[in-house]
């Protein structure tokens, strides 16, 4: 995994990451984004922003 305090690569990164940051933003972009089925499950009151990412550093 990679270290949360690495810099992004890329400018799309840096605002990709800056956008997830605002939790309406993240909110928003889930609805679109991500199936109903899952959509519908959630409960965005609960949701916290981690510092950390999940990307395995292969990738």
């Amino acid at each position: 995994m990679s270290n949360s305090k690495q810099k992004p690569h890329t400018n799309h990164d840096k605002f990709f990451r800056a956008s997830m940051e605002h939790k309406p933003t993240a909110i928003d972009f889930i609805y679109h984004h991500f199936l109903k089925k899952i959509t519908a499950a959630l409960n965005t009151d609960t949701l916290l922003l981690l510092k950390q990412s999940y990307i395995d550093s292969y990738l």
